[in-house]
């Protein structure tokens, strides 16, 4: 298995080149970029990232000071494309066959390693870098205004786009094949395939999970000091608690605990952080977001790190977060562990009420009607309203409908997804006619499709994107068991009811947390969130910020917004109490950031002064 502590900050560019030539791959690589790159046989292999599959693949090809590229180049000439069934890790792979004329690209599972890709004159640029591709001299770094707009509207409705028209993202879990007549992009990873019933495990089969849980905090240990962002949630505390077992079995010194205290009342966790630390013996950093992020204050932070960063950033909490890892690697940490992916994947959230209906299976529905109230702060009638409507029939309802009108109806479909369109766009986004137009053929492409959670989610796509760019900015990686693959794979057929055992959510997890920490109560924990202290930062701060930036200057530029428009909307929210109703709604402070942090991020790619925090 590779070090999980290797390699951050520079990247690599490919350029395979097609036109007018002999197809041929081309690799460019920054000082000190830590991927590999191997050839023999008439093929040329890149592999960047971390290879899980590394220790059997050295014993069974008796290669042990192999590059993992070299190895990965013997596994393709001994399996051809069925290599990706057999590759684990996190990985950006690219194979250039000439013997077959193949250009192979395929990213991991989930896409925790990035993955992108540009067209220019019938050459295709690859990389791990948006920013790598847009700096090229060939590749155009234009923005994509219809990705902006949609951004502003909270919708993200194409999986490869990126906020720069001419670079796509490779998604996670699929294969790029280009060659003689092919140019194809499948998913060739797929623990839940589409339009076949679940192959749900058995109860016994349940044992596993503990197995596959060990197997992944195992693969993201490195050989030498490690942190963990440790917060009081069942997901970051299982993950902390698995892997210091693990390092006193080694034999090891104990995980770095880092610990981020929200200071309001309803999001702080700081006595299960102390506690958990103090029974397992870790060393523990634990500060405020306020000490954390220092005297400009956590949006302003917030506001000049997306400014540099290579999409306009969605976690508000990440200077915070870069404070504690600065300390991780001032300790000599080069990987920090977190619990994300845990609400993904252990939890039997609102999503899975479509299939019930679909099943009419009403015992799994009233399970989740059980265990939400259990488990989470939400009112009853929201968890109703959830479970019956928003992911339980309206999915279904609406699939069927669209498909019906399809074949009977087009121009009321059209004419019903135009108005829909229209409700669920500020009035403030796109008042450029044509942008609007482009806004909704991507909307109703959009609708016509039927999500599948986090299996296709843009929004994890950024996520996961987001935390890499955080480690290659700090020199760490940031590792994330609950994103293994041969995990999930495990987790995605794991029936509901065995997801609520005990009645509660993430069961699979919980009764062992509840045996480790008795005095934590977390056989009945709730989970906690930080919306209330999040809408106070952005109304608390915004303002300020809002002012000093003299508005979306670069945003109107673009003719992305209208610019009195959004001044009044934005002034609304600030003032709060003298707000709307509607506008109070602590979800519409998302507006607030996602307002700022995307004219922060677009200043200076359109040449403007950049955002400064003071």
């Amino acid at each position: 298995m590779g070090d999980p502590s290797a390699g951050a900050g520079a990247t690599w560019l490919a350029a395979f080149r097609r036109a007018g030539r002999e197809p041929a791959l081309e690799v460019h690589a920054d000082p000190g970029a830590i991927h590999t790159v191997a050839s023999g046989a008439g093929c040329t292999v890149l592999f960047d990232g971390l290879l899980h599959s590394r220790t059997d693949w050295v014993e069974r090809f008796s290669a042990a000071e192999a590059s993992d590229a070299a190895l990965v180049l013997e596994a393709y000439l001994l399996w051809g494309e069925r290599l990706l069934g057999q590759l684990k890790g996190l990985f950006a792979l690219v194979v250039w066959d000439a013997g077959k004329d193949l250009l192979l690209c395929a990213r991991d599972p989930h896409g925790l390693q990035p993955f992108f890709y540009a067209e220019q004159g019938g050459d295709l640029f690859l990389s791990a870098s948006v920013e790598a591709l847009v700096r090229h001299p060939r590749i155009s770094a234009s923005v994509d205004r219809v990705a902006l707009a949609d951004h502003l509207s909270h919708r993200w409705p194409k999986l490869d786009a990126t906020y720069f028209e001419a670079v796509r993202r490779l998604p996670g879990g699929h294969a790029l094949r280009v060659g003689s007549g092919i140019r194809s992009i499948e998913r060739y990873w797929d623990p839940i395939p589409p339009g076949r019933p679940i192959d749900y495990v058995s109860d016994e089969e349940t044992g596993r999970f503990d197995d596959l849980l060990d197997q992944a905090v195992e693969r993201c240990l490195p050989s030498g000091p490690v942190a963990t962002y440790m917060s009081g949630g069942l997901g970051s505390v299982s993950v902390t608690a698995l892997a210091q077992e693990q390092l006193d079995a080694a034999g090891k010194p104990p995980l770095l605990a880092l610990s981020l205290v929200f200071e309001h009342p309803a999001a702080n966790e700081e006595t299960v952080q102390r506690r958990v630390a103090a029974d397992l013996g870790l060393p523990q950093k634990i500060v405020t977001v306020s000490d954390a992020v220092g005297p400009s204050g956590l949006l302003p932070s917030a506001l000049a790190m997306s400014a540099q960063r290579p999409a306009p950033m969605i976690n508000l909490w990440n200077p915070a977060y870069a404070y504690l890892a600065r300390y991780a690697s001032d300790m000599g940490c080069n990987v920090i562990l977190t619990g994300n992916g845990g609400d993904e994947w252990l939890e039997a959230g609102v999503h899975k009420a479509t299939q019930a209906w679909r099943e009419l299976d009403f015992p799994t529905l009233y399970r989740l009607w059980s265990a939400m109230q259990r488990s989470y702060r939400t009112s009853k009638p929201a968890i109703a309203r959830n479970l019956v409507w928003s992911y339980g029939l309206r999915p279904i309802v609406r699939q069927k409908g669209t498909q019906a009108l399809l074949r009977t109806a087009p121009g009321t479909l059209a004419h019903l997804e135009n108005r829909r369109f229209a409700d669920k766009t500020p009035d403030w986004v796109a008042p450029d006619a044509s942008l609007r137009e482009q806004m909704i053929e991507r909307y109703r492409s959009h609708r016509r499709t039927v999500s599948r959670g986090a299996l296709d989610s843009p929004m994890v796509a950024f996520e996961l994107e987001e935390f890499y760019e955080s480690g290659r900015e700090l020199g760490v990686r940031l590792l994330h068991p609950f994103w293994d693959a041969d995990l999930t794979a495990f987790l995605a057929r794991v029936p509901p009811r065995l997801l609520m055992r005990g009645g509660y959510s993430k069961g699979l997890v919980r009764q062992t947390l509840a045996g480790k920490f008795p005095q934590l109560g977390f056989d009945r924990h709730r989970k906690v969130s930080a919306s209330a202290f999040y809408r106070s930062v952005l109304i608390g701060e915004g303002s300020a910020a809002w002012a000093a930036m003299g508005g979306a200057r670069a945003l109107a530029e673009l003719g992305i917004v209208d610019l009195a428009m959004l001044d009044a909307h934005m002034r609304r929210l600030f003032s709060n109490g003298a707000a709307p109703a509607s506008e109070t709604d602590p979800g519409l402070a998302y507006q607030i950031w996602y307002v700022l942090s995307l004219e922060a991020w677009l200043r200076p790619r359109i040449g403007m002064p950049p955002f400064r925090a003071t």
